[in-house]
């Protein structure tokens, strides 16, 4: 289990044995970061206090540690103190890899993020550390710049926006509510806004491309996933796309992106792009329908379901979150503006359905 708790004055040959443990390592593949100037006490000091630090357990261990402040003008210099925070020398010992320290530390910061009423967290890593940029773009950080630095240091930028949605949705997992794993009457009821007749306008055959939007826990995807040659999934939050990992395990062919759909970058076309109750949570949806328009292959399909509520919040009880309704005769409009032709429109007993495609 990990643990995080703020450093003490008594901690500084703590971070010390932790940052040159990770220096060491990074020199021995060659793969060199800082040097052992800038993580002694001394060098962090110009920088950090022990108040900015952050130290990771592992059973006891101190395996991990992390710098975080709320300004960064070196690096960030258009964003005024106390409007984001900043992770900075995020480090973990080789007794630590690959057991979840990273995360935790980054899920700390997020949780600080909430508590100091602050809606973003930067970073920035070296633009050729895949593995690096991975970690933090499954936690849901959008790179937003990559520039070379004083001619020498590669660099991309990163920046995760506090959202009341992504926190919703990683609070359902924290809270094992997942549809997949759901009984057979609840399974039943999430049909009436898509089914087996909603999978079934997607005409899908062994030989095509899937992408859906607002993929969650793949509560449609594990139905989709055996009839296509490739599948991605996206969603915005974390935690969700983690679960979807773990119940797909059987497919070998999905990849699974946790981005938001309007900024992520994706590579190919597809030949089906669908999505079931997650407009609803697209404030833009003109811009939304006319990325779909552009990843669409000529002659593929897009099918959309839109709930028929049309309340402006999700009340759970503990937490309420700003949706943005769809109603039918809007989305037929972006729909049109984006140049897709609408094939079919049916109603379920809690949804529209629309079947677009790309001529």
């Amino acid at each position: 289990m990990v643990t995080i708790r703020q450093a003490s004055e008594n901690d500084k040959p703590v971070i010390e044995d932790i940052m040159l443990n990770v220096v060491n390592w990074l020199d021995s593949t060659g793969k060199s970061q800082w040097t052992k100037e800038q993580v002694s006490w001394q060098g962090l000091s110009r920088y950090y206090s022990t108040d900015n630090l952050y130290i990771a357990y592992l059973d006891g261990e101190a395996v991990g540690c992390m710098a975080l402040v709320d300004y960064d003008p070196a690096y960030w210099p258009d964003i005024k103190k106390g409007e984001s925070l900043f992770i900075h020398k995020l480090a973990v010992k080789r007794s630590g890899t690959g057991k979840g320290v990273s995360n935790a530390l980054i899920h700390f910061a997020k949780k600080e993020c909430k508590s100091r009423n602050i809606k973003s967290i930067r970073l920035d890593c070296h633009q050729f550390r895949d593995k690096v940029r991975k970690l933090y773009e499954n936690e849901g950080f959008i790179c937003v710049d990559e520039r070379c630095l004083w001619g020498k240091y590669h660099t991309a930028f990163y920046v995760w926006h506090y959202d009341d949605v992504i926190c919703h949705y990683d609070s359902l997992i924290d809270e094992n509510n997942d549809p997949t794993r759901d009984p057979k009457p609840l399974q039943e009821y999430m049909n009436k806004w898509d089914g087996q007749t909603f999978i079934d306008e997607m005409q899908l055959t062994a030989d095509k491309t899937v992408l859906e939007i607002g993929v969650g826990t793949g509560r449609l995807a594990l139905r989709v996933c055996g009839k296509c040659k490739n599948f991605v999934g996206i969603d915005i939050s974390p935690k969700t796309i983690e679960r979807a990992k773990e119940n797909m395990t059987a497919f070998t062919n999905i990849e699974l992106v946790c981005s938001d759909f309007l900024v992520h970058n994706f590579t190919s076309q597809f030949d089906t792009i669908y999505s079931s109750l997650a407009f609803m949570h697209i404030e833009d949806k003109q811009s939304a329908i006319n990325k779909v328009s552009k990843l669409l292959k000529a002659g593929s399909r897009f099918v959309l379901s839109i709930s028929k509520c049309q309340n402006s919040v999700l009340d759970f009880g503990n937490r309420k979150i700003k949706i943005y309704p769809d109603d039918a005769e809007s989305i037929t409009a972006y729909i049109e503006n984006s140049g897709l032709l609408i094939e079919k429109q049916f109603d379920t007993e809690f949804a529209t359905v629309f079947v677009a495609v790309r001529q």
